[in-house]
C-alpha cells in the first residue's frame, strides 16, 4: 500500500472579507472530506504555509494529508471549487513544487503531478 503524503492548500478570494474566506475554507474543507483523503487539517496561525509570500487576500491555508492514487481526483475537485465562482483562486504546495488552480492547464497539472509522484517514489515528499 502506497504511503500518504501531504499537500498544502491556500484559498484566496478578491473581495472576500475574513469571515467570507473562513467561510470558503470551512466549505473546502469539507468537500475535502467527502474524497478518499486521509485527513484535511487547517494550519496553526504561527505556521507559514511553503512557498506563501504574504498575499493579503489568502486567509485559508489546509494541509491535505492523501494517497497518491486520489491526487488527481483532489486537484480536480480543487478546480472546480475555483472555478464555481469569480475571484477565487487556489495556491497548491506539492513537495517542493507550487501551482495556482485553475490557471494552470491540464498539461501543468499533470506535470506537477508526476513531480510529486517521482518525489514520493523517493520518499521526499512530506
Amino acid at each position: 500500500m502506497t504511503q500518504a503524503r501531504k499537500i498544502v492548500v491556500g484559498i484566496s478570494a478578491k473581495g472576500a472579507d475574513a469571515k467570507q474566506l473562513d467561510e470558503l475554507t470551512r466549505s473546502l474543507r469539507n468537500e475535502l472530506r467527502q474524497i478518499d483523503v486521509s485527513s484535511v487539517e487547517r494550519l496553526s496561525d504561527g505556521e507559514a504555509p511553503p512557498a506563501s509570500k504574504g498575499d493579503p487576500f489568502t486567509i485559508g491555508w489546509l494541509a491535505v494529508t492523501l494517497t497518491p492514487i486520489v491526487i488527481t481526483k483532489a486537484l480536480d475537485l480543487l478546480v472546480d471549487w475555483a472555478k464555481r465562482a469569480q475571484g477565487r483562486n487556489i495556491k497548491v504546495t506539492i513537495g517542493q513544487n507550487t501551482i495556482e488552480l485553475p490557471s494552470a492547464t491540464p498539461k501543468e497539472r499533470e506535470k506537477l503531478l508526476n513531480k510529486w509522484m517521482k518525489e514520493v517514489d523517493r520518499g521526499r515528499s512530506t
